[in-house]
């Protein structure tokens, strides 16, 4: 493997000079080292649980913290430390649970409801994770759709099969945003050449989320007036903070 500074060579007699140079020169050794991860690293896939909190106009309107699931799949070409992938998401940022009756020709019967208000996220991943110890930072950047959909369903309506749903409210929009975290290793399997072959890690990442407009529904905004429905629909800018804690398999 070169040294880092000899990737320095087509920089001589540029303009490149004193602390550029001196920067370009360690980002590139950086590179370099970075690029020799080893064969079990190609493959990752985490599952993780995670908390939110709205921020901005958002938080107007959705003032507390919720939470929900993530899914991540990455890949890394050539083993560097660049990770191509995608992560999907569920967030639940609002449940309501009630009783309301249910008109027929000969009586009313009493049933259980429960409206929920949902985010699924759905974003392509672009990961930088340098180095190789058994704990590594990374920095990643996401770009995709947030989808915002609220649905009633009636509970428990047979003892095999869930009840018909409605939903009131749907709305797809583009998102984008970053985030950073960090993997520590906990179990490496190693075959008999001593390459690891399989590793299970611990994963905690932060992102930042923020979305183009959105029309979505909070808790007590579905009323009904007569024999009406009424929506009260919000609309805003929809940034959030996502922590997550989950494992992530290597392979």
């Amino acid at each position: 493997m070169p040294h880092p500074s000899a990737c320095l060579m087509p920089f001589h007699g540029s303009s490149f000079k004193g602390p550029a140079r001196r920067f370009a020169g360690a980002l590139l050794g950086f590179l370099i080292l970075g690029l020799s991860a080893p064969a079990a690293d190609r493959f990752h896939f985490s599952f993780a649980g995670a908390g939110a909190g709205a921020l901005g106009d958002f938080r107007k309107n959705v003032p507390g913290a919720f939470g929900g699931l993530t899914l991540d799949f990455l890949f890394s070409p050539n083993a560097s430390p660049l990770r191509l992938g995608a992560s999907f998401g569920l967030l639940i940022y609002g449940s309501e649970s009630y009783t309301d009756f249910f008109p027929s020709r000969y009586a009313d019967f009493e049933v259980d409801l429960t409206t929920q208000n949902a985010i699924l996220l759905g974003h392509f991943l672009l990961r930088f994770e340098p180095g190789r110890g058994r704990w590594r930072p990374y920095l990643e950047g996401l770009a995709g759709l947030n989808h915002f959909r609220t649905d009633t369903s009636i509970d428990e309506y047979s003892s095999s099969d869930s009840g018909p749903s409605v939903t009131n409210l749907s709305n797809t929009v583009f998102s984008y945003g970053a985030g950073v975290g960090l993997t520590g290793r906990i179990l490496p399997w190693r075959s008999w050449v001593r390459r690891s072959d399989f590793e299970l890690r611990l994963e905690l990442g932060l992102r930042y989320l923020r979305s183009s407009d959105a029309e979505y529904l909070t808790e007590g905004d579905i009323t009904r007036q007569g024999e009406n429905l009424v929506l009260d629909i919000r609309r805003s800018a929809t940034e959030m903070l996502v922590a997550r804690l989950g494992l992530a398999m290597r392979f």
